[in-house]
């Protein structure tokens, strides 16, 4: 939930991996395992988006997550000088970015970058989207 991440079922098992000791195999979570537990879980919500895809909610927990597909800028425009920037010269436009918007979000997170300080996961998603 501070990530601000929706936790989708089908990102909750590499999530769950992510998070997995280095030296320990993959759980066998597969989506029919972790929908069994949200339907036998006392604290887990299952629910589904108008994509119909299913995600895993926190029974008495305020979800705050964001959009990340949304069109809607809410960053200031310092956010997008600074990363233009970055990206465009020295270290940023010599970068060979992951796959994937959440893979991308993760490898700027780690860099530790200053215009990205104080964004949540799920907005540095938005961002890279």
């Amino acid at each position: 939930y501070d990530d601000e991440l929706k936790p989708y079922l089908c990102t909750l098992r590499s999530r769950l991996n992510e998070s997995r000791p280095k030296d320990q195999k993959p759980g066998d979570l597969n989506a029919s395992t972790l929908t069994e537990l949200c339907r036998t879980s006392p604290r887990l919500l299952l629910q589904q988006d108008h994509c119909s895809d299913c995600f895993m909610l926190v029974r008495g927990k305020e979800a705050n997550f964001v959009d990340i597909l949304s069109p809607v800028d809410v960053y200031p425009e310092e956010l997008w000088v600074q990363a233009s920037h970055f990206f465009e010269s020295g270290e940023g436009a010599a970068m060979e970015m992951p796959g994937g918007r959440y893979a991308c979000a993760k490898e700027l997170m780690a860099m530790g970058l200053p215009f990205l300080q104080g964004y949540s996961l799920g907005q540095v998603c938005h961002i890279t989207q």
